[in-house]
């Protein structure tokens, strides 16, 4: 139930995405996931990492080099939100699948809606307060 909770809680997630560097065509990037602690408001305070992302973008080809999900927060779809957001800020690039580790292929990339997921929530929540 804890995804379903932060994505009612949304602002409570941001994503940093940072161009790590560039050399013979290749671009590198990083897309890191964070939650904000309850106190401060985003970028104004400690700040926890969930995961992220780190990946190439080659010839128009975008491969994973690593994807790290906090072991305590794996399966509640963090990376694949990481995936869908490294997707989104390169809808031209084409997604190439690369060699998976034994716990890597044990992730199956679901295509997470956030809005619609926070609107179903939301209803539940509204549901539950009724009763």
């Amino acid at each position: 139930m804890g995804f379903f909770l932060y994505l009612y809680y949304m602002k409570k997630l941001f994503f940093n995405h940072e161009h790590v560097d560039h050399y013979d065509g290749q671009d590198n990037y990083e897309i890191g996931i964070y939650e904000d602690d309850d106190e401060n408001p985003i970028g104004f305070g400690p700040e926890t990492i969930i995961g992220y992302v780190s990946y190439v973008i080659y010839n128009n080809e975008i491969t994973v080099s690593d994807i790290i999900v906090k072991p305590s927060r794996r399966r509640e779809g963090f990376g694949s939100m990481l995936i869908k957001k490294m997707k989104s800020l390169h809808p031209n690039a084409v997604y190439q699948p690369s060699f998976k580790t034994d716990l890597g292929s044990k992730f199956i990339h679901k295509d997470v809606d956030i809005m619609e997921e926070t609107n179903k929530i939301k209803t539940l929540i509204n549901t539950l307060m009724k009763m």
